[in-house]
């Protein structure tokens, strides 16, 4: 009885180190799967906002032109439809938008291109942690081209 009591032992002891051994390998991947999912979905949440500000500002600028063509070259009043088009936190400046480039051959159309540049225009630096320092070289665009209707 005292024999099988000591084996008994033993096997509990085993057991522990082996979940101990487990856990120590387990748990830094399950955390770095949870890190590159937090990363990556915070891109595609500023990817999506500054596709939604682009779009915004290319239909703007598309609309206005079918009004007044004379917007084409007037910067003034260009920067002042991307001032409507701002997301706060993705898209603070206009100048993250590009010049336009109106293409009045058939059909019509209007191209901008927005840009999310990490750390620049008061925007956040992207990827937060930043532990390879890619942050200050980290750029996101996005274009958008509308028709005239």
């Amino acid at each position: 009885m005292q024999r099988s009591f000591q084996v008994m032992k033993r096997r509990r002891g085993t057991s522990m180190v082996e979940a101990a051994a487990g856990i120590m390998v387990g748990l830094p991947l399950v955390i770095a799967i949870i890190f590159v999912g937090l990363e990556v979905s915070m891109y595609f949440m500023i990817q999506s906002n500054l596709d939604a500000a682009t779009r915004k500002a290319t239909r703007a600028l598309a609309h206005q032109w079918g009004r007044d063509p004379a917007v084409a070259s007037d910067p003034s009043r260009q920067r002042a439809i991307y001032m409507d088009c701002l997301i706060n936190g993705y898209v603070n400046d206009p100048a993250q938008f590009s010049n336009p480039v109106f293409n009045g051959q058939d059909p019509p159309s209007v191209t901008v291109v927005g840009t999310y540049t990490s750390g620049q225009y008061g925007l956040a630096s992207y990827p937060p942690p930043n532990p390879l320092n890619l942050g200050n070289n980290f750029i996101i665009r996005s274009e958008a081209t509308y028709r005239l209707e």
